[in-house]
């Protein structure tokens, strides 16, 4: 992933902003534990760690699109 759009941008902070809770804390792989503030300077910066979740998010969104998720939760 090279350039993370605005929009793409915006959408991640604002997920991460209404989906984390303040205190929890995420493991990102092999890049090790972050807290919400920092996966979100992350995403800002545009870092691996922030390409590396907004990846995670763009898989999971277009899996929710395609109705995998869906499938996979009715077995």
């Amino acid at each position: 992933m090279n350039n993370i759009s605005k929009e793409l941008k915006e959408l991640i902070l604002y997920k991460i902003e209404a989906e984390i809770p303040p205190h929890h804390k995420l493991y990102i792989g092999s890049k090790g534990v972050f807290t919400k503030e920092q996966l979100k300077k992350a995403v800002e910066e545009e870092d691996d760690v922030g390409k590396a979740y907004v990846k995670m998010q763009l898989d999971f969104l277009r899996a929710l699109a395609r109705g995998e998720i869906s499938k996979i939760l009715a077995q």
